[in-house]
């Protein structure tokens, strides 16, 4: 190998991983079916939006693929990078602005670099960030008493 670097060409950097959420969020926020091509064909993928795990990429389109068309706007706020070689852990949250209404999501990735060097996503997991307790509350609060001003209480 003389004066060269060792450098492994299969390892992911956080340059990587960034890069690729740039390109993974704005196929996101087009719509465009291209999203679907960051999955490893057989990623897991754990969505607010299904009770159970949904196995492989066809699959998430098949679920996924009408409500991909909305178009949004995704801020990503503050995302965790730990790179193990070929693979890496991302964890971020993320303000998606989509049909006039704000949605807060907490997403984990885990990436993996395969022999040719695309990088794909091998596992999805989405939850909702917890509520805040104090303001939440007092906003739900206040949607009940309006609730039941409108409606009236049962008799």
């Amino acid at each position: 190998m003389g004066d060269q670097p060792t450098t492994s060409h299969g390892n992911i950097g956080d340059k990587d991983v960034h890069s690729f959420l740039d390109h993974f969020i704005q196929a996101y926020d087009r719509g465009d079916d291209k999203f679907f091509n960051y999955f490893d064909p057989k990623a897991s993928i754990y969505s607010i939006s299904s009770p159970a795990r949904i196995e492989g990429r066809e699959a998430f389109r098949k679920s996924f693929g009408p409500h991909l068309k909305e178009k949004r706007s995704t801020k990503i706020q503050g995302p965790e990078i730990h790179s193990y070689g070929n693979t890496a852990a991302v964890a971020y949250d993320a303000h998606i602005e989509a049909g006039g209404h704000v949605h807060n999501t907490r997403c984990s990735l885990l990436l993996h670099r395969d022999a040719e060097g695309k990088i794909t996503v091998a596992q999805m997991h989405m939850s909702s960030p917890p509520l805040r307790a104090g303001e939440d509350m007092r906003i739900l609060e206040e949607r009940v008493a309006t609730a039941i001003s409108a409606v009236g209480t049962p008799k």
